[in-house]
């Protein structure tokens, strides 16, 4: 366990991360960016592999360089004067959003690496933020999840009954009523998650707790933040 939830409480981690990740963004030379992601996908197998868990991290990490590929298959070209050329400017932008995209993304993962659902959602809820963004937030972190959940669960039936896909009119119907079908239960999933939440005591409220612990943990915050600070405008220094 790399940092436990009496020493960085997960609505800090949230925090950190947030200031990690415009850090992270700011580098533009990719030795930099190589060195990062080096260290921290470093970091990432180890604690993942330490938890048999490495095939959910090397999942994640496929899902994000998937969605890096289109930037690369749009940024990589240009119309020029004898047509369609490749645009050397364009790949090291590509280079640079996908290298910039995947350490924040490691980070992300090693700082809620031992971190619940019902944690992360509380430390949302402690969290200065707007109430309608509280709720963005928390209603994004739950029915996401049981949509994919539940479209997992419909697929698998399907195949199971022997349906393949084709491209023709009952295809589309059948994916039509799906997306219906998948749309009910996800509600229904979702009454019952929230009937869950309030049962575990879970209220979004806007109050805030103030105690001598929570300094505490507050200094701790602030000698993270400093140190991504000075670390970053040395690297924004290097870039110059």
């Amino acid at each position: 366990m790399l940092l436990s939830s009496r020493f960085l409480p997960p609505h800090l981690r949230l925090i950190v991360i947030f200031c990690a990740a415009l850090l992270l963004s700011a580098p533009q030379r990719t030795t930099d960016l190589w060195l990062i992601f080096a260290s921290l996908l470093s970091i990432a197998i180890l604690l993942f592999y330490r938890r048999h868990a490495l095939g959910k991290l090397l999942k994640r990490l496929h899902s994000v360089n998937l969605f890096s590929l289109l930037l690369w298959m749009t940024l990589c070209w240009q119309i020029g004067k004898h047509g369609i050329e490749f645009s050397p400017e364009g790949i090291q932008t590509a280079l640079l959003i996908c290298l910039k995209m995947n350490n924040i993304m490691l980070l992300t993962q090693i700082l809620l690496l031992d971190v619940g659902e019902i944690q992360l959602l509380q430390g949302i809820n402690r969290l200065t933020l707007p109430i309608k963004l509280k709720q963005l937030f928390i209603l994004t972190l739950r029915y996401i999840h049981l949509l994919s959940k539940t479209h997992a669960q419909i697929d698998m039936s399907m195949r199971a009954r022997g349906y393949q896909p084709h491209f023709d009119y009952r295809t589309m119907n059948i994916e039509a009523q799906k997306v219906s079908l998948l749309l009910i239960h996800a509600m229904i999933k979702a009454e019952k998650s929230q009937m869950a939440l309030q049962a575990r005591g879970f209220k979004l409220t806007t109050r805030t707790v103030r105690s001598s612990k929570n300094r505490f943990v507050f200094k701790r915050l602030a000698i993270f933040t400093l140190f991504f600070i000075v670390v970053g405008s040395y690297w924004i220094v290097c870039s110059l």
